[in-house]
């Protein structure tokens, strides 16, 4: 098949740029004609070209859909896809304002910018938002959702019988390549617990919520662990200076160290001395969410067990009880009780966890997205 993806860059350092490396690079191997429209370029070894401005810059704007739809329109012509798979969810308004003959439209959404008119304040910009948008979700053939709780959200938004037909789940992988399987469950023995979270300092992520947890884990379980936290901190926002407000008043900076970014050798070396992963993120006033999590497929990886919150995709990246649980982020207690069990019940078999990354194998979506392709050309 002929393949184009529609995609912000291929450098796999967030969300969308991760998920669109990761399927263009598989695509590719396994025969298919791949070409990336992008708003940079990577390095990767993939066709690209470079025609988009930031994704943000599309939510509420018809005139640069316009403007980006009769651009595009020619490459669709010249490279004639049978698929054009839009994976950063605001470039699918361009497509409103372009023919694209015999191609099918597959897009996946991720979660927040599933709905693009719930983030805008301005009347103006909601409204026309809400117009491409609802026009978008009318010209697509299939919407893939990262998550059944990504999917549950969008339906909540767009009350259609025939978006949520058209609408199906295929969870995220990860890459096995860049993730190898540890061989063998591990025995961790740290005598001080390391509990790590990756991801975004931002409020969404839940991190407030954990240190909460984990300051009643310390005050009625144990003070033997440590926290470490991993991603780029911006000490000047209000949220960072929360946290830090929090741990000192909560006397637990002996036990947080921020690692800020680090390479990914590195992720991998903390992920494999790590006794539990926690990230309880939050559904934040209805249009904020984390709409999978590939961070617990990471953990779960090196045998982590993993603590995430119900309110997100966490509920399919997480089986509960078996490699993790699903805990109530805004309840100090109920995470605390779990990290409980996991740290010192020891409930949770790494194995497990092994076994749920494998399942979750980046090639087995794969196949599973091209069957879907296949489907969708019928």
């Amino acid at each position: 098949m002929r393949v184009i993806i529609l995609a912000n860059h291929l450098e796999a350092t967030d969300g969308w740029s991760r998920y669109a490396y990761d399927l263009a690079k598989n695509l590719k191997a396994a025969g298919h004609e791949i070409l990336c429209l992008v708003n940079k370029k990577s390095s990767a070894d993939i066709g690209q070209r470079v025609v988009f401005g930031s994704p943000l810059g599309y939510l509420a704007n018809p005139w640069r859909s316009f403007k980006t739809g009769k651009k595009i329109q020619s490459i669709f012509f010249e490279f004639q896809p049978d698929i054009i798979h839009v994976v950063t969810e605001p470039y699918a308004s361009c497509l409103i304002f372009c023919r694209y003959p015999k191609s099918k439209i597959i897009m996946t959404i991720h979660g927040t910018y599933a709905y693009p008119p719930a983030l805008l304040s301005s009347s103006l910009k909601h409204f026309l938002a809400r117009l491409l948008t609802t026009s978008v979700y009318k010209k697509i053939t299939t919407v893939i959702a990262v998550s059944s709780f990504t999917k549950n959200h969008l339906i909540k938004k767009i009350n259609s019988s025939k978006l949520r037909a058209k609408t199906k789940v295929i969870t995220n992988g990860i890459d096995l390549v860049s993730f190898p399987l540890l061989n063998t469950a591990p025995a961790r023995d740290n005598k001080i617990k390391k509990i790590m979270f990756v991801g975004g300092i931002k409020s969404g992520k839940g991190i407030l919520e954990a240190l909460a947890g984990l300051l009643y884990y310390k005050n009625n379980f144990s003070e033997e662990f440590q926290f470490i936290i991993i991603g780029q901190a911006e000490p000047e926002t209000s949220y960072f200076g929360a946290l830090q407000k929090f741990i000192n008043e909560s006397n637990l900076i002996d036990q947080v160290v921020f690692r800020g970014r680090i390479s990914h050798e590195e992720l991998l070396a903390a992920y494999k001395e790590a006794d539990l992963f926690l990230m309880p993120s939050l559904c934040v006033d209805d249009k904020w969410l984390e709409g999978f999590g590939l961070v617990y497929l990471e953990a779960a990886s090196q045998g982590v067990p993993c603590l995430g919150s119900k309110e997100s995709g966490a509920i399919d990246a997480i089986v509960d009880g078996e490699t993790g649980y699903l805990v109530d982020a805004r309840d100090p207690v109920d995470i605390a009780k779990h990290i409980d069990l996991v740290l010192n019940k020891k409930t949770i078999n790494p194995a497990e966890c092994l076994a749920w990354a494998e399942k979750n194998d980046i090639k087995n979506k794969i196949k599973e997205i091209t069957e879907l392709y296949r489907s969708a050309l019928l």
